[in-house]
């Protein structure tokens, strides 16, 4: 099948493309191919219960597999952003949806090389990143595994996460650290060439040791126009 997408020619195939099960469960499996250049080539298997639309009855898992992805070129064409100079991966995407809200999506992501403008190249790259709908207002990504290499030295960084939430007083982001050493941060910081001036200047002279456990930085952002506030707060034990 092909199609005109903005001026171009665009290709799509379905391959071995199947559902099974009666009107209440479904079971469908295949492999697509979408694109003329660079085309994304994946391996889908969705499980639904129940009707679509009735969400909050409505159930559904699928696992989309992406043995080669050219992240960077899909990003330029599709969102018209310009982040990596080379970043090819290949990755498994896990999705859940039930009770009206998606329960999670998990990104399992590898490449060998990640390119980006101004910044050392990262090297064999891997990744487990989650995302979750907590309530209709309530959003949360958590990095909760990944390594990879900067001039042959590895660093790994886990259980990073931030929430969003939109409230009755504006909007609320929280980041959030379950455990890590200072002088690793700023050894890591260090190596990507990226420590404002100012900043490095300010931890030579009060040398700080140790680490930090359930490190918790909120921002509370006012939506009342005529009065904009921005509250910072600190949580750490």
């Amino acid at each position: 099948m092909k199609f005109i997408q903005n001026n171009e020619v665009q290709r799509l195939e379905l391959d071995n493309l199947s559902m099974t099960g009666d009107g209440f469960n479904r079971l469908m499996t295949g492999s697509i191919l979408f694109g003329s250049e660079n085309p994304i080539k994946a391996g889908i298997r969705i499980y639904s219960e129940g009707s679509p639309y009735k969400l909050d009855t409505f159930y559904a898992r699928g696992i989309l597999d992406l043995p080669k992805l050219e992240v960077d070129y899909w990003l330029e064409k599709v969102l018209d952003v310009s982040v990596f100079d080379s970043f090819n991966a290949s990755s498994q995407v896990s999705v859940e949806f039930k009770s009206g809200l998606l329960n999670y999506a998990k990104l399992n992501l590898a490449s060998t090389k990640v390119a980006i403008p101004g910044v050392k190249a990262f090297k064999n790259v891997n990744a487990e990143l989650w995302l979750k709908q907590e309530n209709v207002d309530t959003w949360a990504l958590w990095l909760a595994d990944s390594s990879f290499s900067l001039d042959d030295t590895k660093w790994s960084l886990d259980d990073l996460a931030l929430k969003l939430s939109k409230t009755e007083l504006g909007n609320r982001w929280q980041g959030f650290i379950k455990n890590a050493d200072i002088q690793y941060i700023y050894d890591l910081v260090t190596s990507l060439d990226v420590m404002p001036e100012a900043i490095e200047d300010i931890y030579r002279d009060l040398m700080p040791s140790g680490g930090l456990q359930n490190f918790n930085v909120i921002v509370q952002q006012s939506i009342n126009k005529d009065e904009p506030d921005t509250k910072f707060t600190l949580a750490v034990n």
